[in-house]
Parts: structure tokens; sequence; C-alpha cells
């Protein structure tokens, strides 16, 4: 039993006080040092339909859970792939398989205070690279609540990797480009490149990505990262620093960029991008609706009933008054929030459109 517990993460596996574990990290060492845990099992369907195994082992008095990726026909069993530190208790973290009580030691990066380093961070979740180490990183304002340590060995070496750059005209998944509109087999056949015995369960394209058409005729291609790991960057730029509208909570966030709306989300556990969805947008719609400066003399309407006769007559019987307005496209087009066009009670953003 230890009596004071302290985590350094290295560049290339973890140390507990002076113990070290180096990548792939055996969890029968993890034993050695922290006895053997409680165990439950988790089942998903993998490839072809066949199932695979997540044995988690839980260290209740250290605050500690190690994840195997116990896949059929690999040699990865007894590997603890994931290895997990609930650093306290919370409504988030902690449920019935989770550790019984919270981490109690100090967590360093190379000797260094992991609050201390300079943390990528996205609201609730912050993410560190050291060698081949990847820490995720769980808050509760700036408190840490759970601190989740992975290997990025077969990352670094590019065989898995997605990356996707939203384009002006369309999409680039690592070298390839498609612009709209987008082939559904050219883009499987692009991503069958990373074969099954590399990618493992990681490589299930058929199921992670899909291309169709909105209610309004606009194709759309969503990517599902639950199915493989990626990188997502807009015209280049890491997404996070790409200007978007984010949900209350940070969770997901869409955008407009050029012919492309997004909207991703992220994965609750680590804050990586976990969905995508891609629609082809008409770009010309915002230059349509932007509100231009008149230095024509400016008519003051007191009754917004007569306005709206007024602008009837001249825009779409007469069709002098520019341009015409539909409510599909400023709805399509509207940024500041969601616009039901079906509602029978008066559209707001409408109204404060027409009314300026």
């Amino acid at each position: 039993m230890l009596n004071k517990v302290q985590l350094d993460i290295l560049e290339n596996g973890y140390m507990i006080n002076e113990k070290v574990f180096l990548y792939p990290v055996k969890i029968d060492n993890l034993r050695q040092i922290l006895g053997r845990g409680r165990l439950f099992e988790e089942k998903r369907m993998g490839v072809d339909k066949q199932p695979f195994i997540y044995t988690v082992e839980v260290w209740d008095q250290y605050g500690f859970s190690a994840v195997l990726k116990d896949l059929v026909n690999t040699e990865d069993k007894g590997i603890a792939w994931r290895f997990i530190v609930n650093v306290r208790e919370s409504n988030c973290t902690q449920n019935k398989d989770a550790p019984k009580y919270p981490f109690a030691g100090s967590i360093y990066v190379k000797g260094e205070e992991l609050l201390k380093l300079e943390l990528k961070r996205e609201d609730w979740f912050g993410e560190y690279i050291s060698g081949e180490s990847v820490i995720y990183i769980d808050f509760d304002n700036d408190e840490v609540e759970k601190v989740e340590i992975r290997s990025q060995r077969k990352r670094a070496e590019g065989k898995c990797n997605i990356d996707i750059d939203i384009q002006e005209k369309g999409i680039r998944i690592n070298k390839d480009l498609f612009n709209y509109p987008l082939d559904l087999s050219a883009i499987k056949k692009s991503l069958a490149k990373f074969p099954d015995e590399i990618c493992e369960e990681d490589n299930q394209f058929d199921n992670g990505v899909s291309i169709g058409f909105n209610e309004k005729g606009k194709q759309e291609i969503s990517i599902d990262f639950s199915y493989f790991d990626g990188q997502l960057t807009i015209n280049g730029k890491e997404y996070s620093k790409v200007k978007r509208k984010k949900d209350r909570y940070g969770y997901s966030a869409e955008g407009i960029y050029g012919d492309s709306k997004v909207y991703y989300s992220l994965n609750h556990s680590n804050g990586r991008i976990k969905y995508i969805k891609l629609t082809q947008f008409n770009s010309l719609l915002i230059e349509k609706y932007k509100i231009k400066e008149d230095k024509e003399e400016i008519i003051d309407f007191k009754d917004l009933n007569f306005k709206l006769l007024v602008l009837d007559e001249l825009m779409y019987e007469k069709k002098l008054l520019q341009p015409e307005f539909h409510i599909y496209e400023f709805a399509e087009q509207y940024q500041q929030g969601d616009i039901d066009t079906t509602s029978e009670e008066p559209v707001k953003a409408v109204l404060n459109y027409i009314s300026i």
C-alpha cells in the first residue's frame, strides 16, 4: 500500500512515486505497485460487427483506473490503453464504477506541476502533449476533476491520422481535396488508404462518414470521430482559434466559412472533436442580406404594417426595391441563432431586419 502518491507524466510513459511505467504499459506491472484492483467490463461492437471489450480496473483507494483495450485477435490484450486519475468527486465524473475515493496526491509533467504548464484549453477541457503522452484534463471552473493519459504512438507514426481542413469550396481530407458537389465514393476511396489491421476499430469509415441532402436540397457530409481520430482545421487554422458560435456549455459550435457551414461537437470526456457536419452554403446570401449604408433620404415609417404594404408593392409587385427578401434565404445566412421558418408568430430577427 502506498502512503503518499505522486504521479509524474513522462514523454514515453508515467511514473508513480519512483516506479516508471513505459509505453505500452502492462496491467500486470501496474499491479506490482498498486495491487489488484476491482474489475468490470464495457462492451462495444467493432469492425465487421465483431464485439470487443473494454476491461476497466479500478484502484479505489488511490483514485486511479486503467482501461484495457481487449480487442478480438489483437496483441493489445493486457495493455493499459488509458490511465485515468479522478482528482475529485463530481456529478460529471463520478459514477458507480469510478474510484470510491478521489486522488489525493500530486500530478506533474516531467517534474513540473500540471496546472503551471501552458495547456491547450477549450472551456471545460484541457490538453497537453509531451512526447508520446497525450494528457486530457476535465475542469470544473479552474479546478481539475479528472486527468486521462494516453499514448499517441500510432498517431505519431502518421498511419491513422485523419486531418480535415474545411475550405471555401469544400473539404480537404489529408492531401485529397473534394469540392462541391461532394462525391461519397471518392471520399470513401480516400479513407480506404487506412488499413484496418493498423487502425483497428478506429477505422470504421463506412459507419463514420455519410453524405446526403438537407431539407433545402443542400449537400451535407457528416463525419463521426468516435470511429477514428482526427484533427480539424478551418482554412488552415486550428478550429478553436477560428471565430464561431458556441453553445452555452462549450460542447458544440458552428460557423460559416465560404461556401461551407460547419457544425461540430466535442467529446465530453476529453474535449476532442467528436462529430462534424459540413453543409453546402451559398456565401452570396451573406452579402445579399448585409445592411448597406444608404446616402439617399431615409423615410421613417411610424406604422410597421404600412411599411410592409409599401415593401410588398415595391419589392414583389413592381420589382423596384432590391434585394428581394426571402425568409428561407434569410434564415440560412442568419448567424445569431436559429430561425423557425414554420412559426406562425412574427420572427423577431426578421422584424429587426425590415425595421432598419
